[in-house]
C-alpha cells in the first residue's frame, strides 16, 4: 500500500431500495489523491439474490477511480440509475458513475484496491446489508483490509435522507476527527517598535492556524489542551496566549530589558471535527532580550550654521552627536523655550508649546521652509538629539 493510497477509505456504504445504491470515499489525508499519483479501483463481488451474509465469493466486478478526492474531502460513486430517493441526490450527483459494480445487493462484498489489486480496505464480511447503510466512525483514520464491523455505525435508510448536511450521515460529508498537524520551523524574532515584538517563521504543510504562548520564564510549564479555543490574554499555564492565526505576529506590551520566550503550536481546527486539535510535541520555541529604555544622548549636535536663505526658506547644517540617533529641530520666534515630551514621536508641523517642529530625522543637513519674511526664528537652544 502507498502512502497516498493509504489516505482512502470506504467512508460510506448506503443500499436503499431498488437500484438506489451509493458508496463515498473520504481522503483524510493533506493532499490530493490524484488518477496521477496513484491508482484505486472498487471491486464487487456479486452473489445471487439479496439474503445471506456477504462473502468475496461470486462474481468479479471493477472499475478504476478516474477522479481526484481532494485532501480531507470525499467523493460519491454511483449509478444511472440512482433516483430521487435521497432528497439532496440524484445520479447527476455522483462524481463518478459505474453501473456494474454500484449495483451491489445486501449480500454482495465490496473492497478498495490498489494499482496491484491489492485490497486497501474492504466492506461488509459476514453481514447482511440490505436496506440499510453504513457510516465509518469518524475515529477511523486508516483503511483496513480486514472488514471489522466495530469500525462502522449503522444507519437507517431515512437517517440519511434526512441528515443535515453538517452531519457525517449525509452523504457525500465525511467529518474526521482532527488530527494533530506537524510543527512549524526557523522562528525569528525581532523587536521593530519599542513596545511590539514581532515573529515570523516558516508554516507547516497541514496546520490551518498556530497558537502563540509567551512566558517571561525559559520553559512553559503547561499545554494547550484539544477542543479548547484559547482568547488572546489567556492563560496557560505560567503563559500567556499572545496569538492565533497564520505565520506572522505581533506580542505588544513588552518591558524594557525583559527576556521573552516563545512557544509556538500548529493546529487544526477545519473540515474536521473535535477541534482545535494542537500539536503539543516539539513546539517551536524561540526568545528575545527586549529594547532597553531609551536614555537620553550625552552629547548634543554642534556648529549650527545656516545657507540659501531666503524669504520663505533657508537651509540648515550642524555637525552631528557622537552617541544621538536623530534630531528633533524646533523653531520659534520668541525667547521662551519649550521642551519635547519623552515618549512622543513628533512630526514637521507639530507644535510643542508655542514652538513648530521644522524637522525630525537623522540627517545633519535639512530644508526648512514656510516661513515668514524679516522674522527672525530662534533655533540653536533647541536642538534635542535623542536615543
Amino acid at each position: 500500500m502507498t502512502k497516498i493510497s493509504a489516505q482512502v477509505i470506504i467512508s460510506q456504504y448506503y443500499e436503499g431500495n431498488a437500484t438506489n445504491k451509493w458508496i463515498e470515499l473520504s481522503n483524510l489525508g493533506n493532499s490530493p489523491v490524484t488518477p496521477q499519483n496513484t491508482t484505486l479501483k472498487l471491486r464487487l463481488w456479486s452473489q445471487s439474490g439479496s439474503a445471506g451474509p456477504i462473502s468475496f465469493t461470486g462474481t468479479i466486478s471493477t472499475f478504476t477511480i478516474n477522479v481526484s478526492i481532494p485532501a480531507q474531502s470525499s467523493i460519491l460513486l454511483g449509478n444511472t440509475s440512482n433516483g430521487s430517493e435521497i432528497p439532496y441526490l440524484n445520479s447527476s450527483s455522483a462524481h463518478q458513475i459505474n453501473n456494474s459494480v454500484i449495483n451491489f445487493n445486501g449480500n454482495d462484498g465490496l473492497a478498495l484496491l490498489d494499482g496491484n489489486d491489492n485490497v486497501i480496505d474492504r466492506f461488509g464480511t459476514g453481514i447482511n446489508a440490505t436496506n440499510v447503510s453504513y457510516q465509518r466512525n469518524l475515529n477511523v483514520s486508516t483503511p483496513n483490509p480486514n472488514f471489522q464491523i466495530n469500525e462502522w455505525t449503522v444507519l437507517s435508510l431515512n437517517a440519511v435522507q434526512t441528515a443535515f448536511n453538517t452531519s457525517a450521515a449525509y452523504l457525500g460529508v465525511h467529518q474526521v476527527i482532527c488530527p494533530a498537524p506537524d510543527q512549524p520551523g526557523n522562528l525569528q524574532l525581532t523587536q521593530p517598535l519599542t513596545n511590539t515584538i514581532q515573529g515570523t517563521f516558516n508554516p507547516s504543510n497541514n496546520a490551518d492556524e498556530y497558537l502563540v504562548v509567551r512566558t517571561t520564564q525559559a520553559q512553559l510549564n503547561a499545554l494547550p489542551q484539544n477542543g479548547v479555543q484559547y482568547s488572546i490574554g489567556q492563560f496557560i499555564g505560567n503563559g500567556t496566549v499572545v496569538y492565533q492565526g497564520p505565520n506572522t505576529f505581533f506580542s505588544s506590551i513588552v518591558q524594557p530589558s525583559t527576556n521573552y520566550y516563545f512557544s509556538i503550536f500548529s493546529l487544526r481546527n477545519n473540515s474536521c471535527i473535535g477541534g482545535p486539535t494542537y500539536q503539543t510535541l516539539s513546539p517551536l520555541t524561540g526568545s528575545i532580550l527586549s529594547l532597553p529604555n531609551c536614555q537620553a544622548p550625552l552629547f548634543q549636535p554642534n556648529n549650527l550654521t545656516f545657507s540659501s536663505v531666503g524669504s520663505s526658506q533657508m537651509q540648515l547644517n550642524f555637525h552631528k552627536s557622537v552617541d544621538a540617533d536623530a534630531y528633533l529641530v524646533v523653531r520659534y520666534n520668541n525667547t521662551t523655550i519649550y521642551l519635547p515630551t519623552d515618549g512622543v514621536t513628533y512630526k514637521r508641523g507639530h507644535q510643542i508649546g508655542s514652538a513648530t517642529v521644522a524637522y525630525f530625522g537623522t540627517d545633519t543637513t535639512f530644508l526648512d521652509w514656510g516661513l515668514d519674511g524679516n522674522t527672525p526664528y530662534l533655533l540653536s537652544h533647541l536642538f534635542r538629539s535623542f536615543k
